[in-house]
C-alpha cells in the first residue's frame, strides 16, 4: 500500500521544507488538521500540530504571541476532529512545565 502525505499549506515554511522533495508528499489547504496520511484513498491518520504554550493557551485560555484564547477553541477543535471519523494524533513540540 503506497502511503501519500498531505501537509497544510499554512505550515511554517521549514516545516513544509524537510518533506518537500518527497514524491509523495503534497501542500495543500487542509480543512482539519496539519498533516493527513492517506493509503488506498482513505484517510488513516490526521496529525494536529501544536506548540506546548498553544495547547495551554487554547485548554485553558491566555495570552500568546499578542493573540488571546479562550479555553473553549481546544474543545470545539477537539470536537470537529473527532467527527471527522479519522485516527487523530496529536503532535505537542516544545517542552514546558506547567
Amino acid at each position: 500500500m503506497e502511503i501519500k502525505i498531505q501537509i497544510d499549506d499554512r505550515e511554517n515554511e521549514k516545516f513544509k521544507n524537510l518533506f518537500n522533495k518527497e514524491e509523495s508528499v503534497s501542500i495543500k489547504r487542509l480543512e482539519l488538521g496539519d498533516i493527513l496520511f492517506e493509503g488506498n484513498q482513505k484517510v488513516l491518520t490526521l496529525i494536529e500540530r501544536k506548540t506546548a504554550d498553544d495547547l495551554a493557551a487554547s485548554i485553558i485560555g491566555a495570552k500568546v504571541r499578542g493573540a488571546v484564547f479562550y479555553g473553549h477553541r481546544f474543545r470545539e477543535q477537539r470536537e470537529r476532529l473527532i467527527a471527522s471519523g479519522y485516527k487523530i494524533l496529536y503532535l505537542i513540540e516544545g517542552l514546558r512545565f506547567y
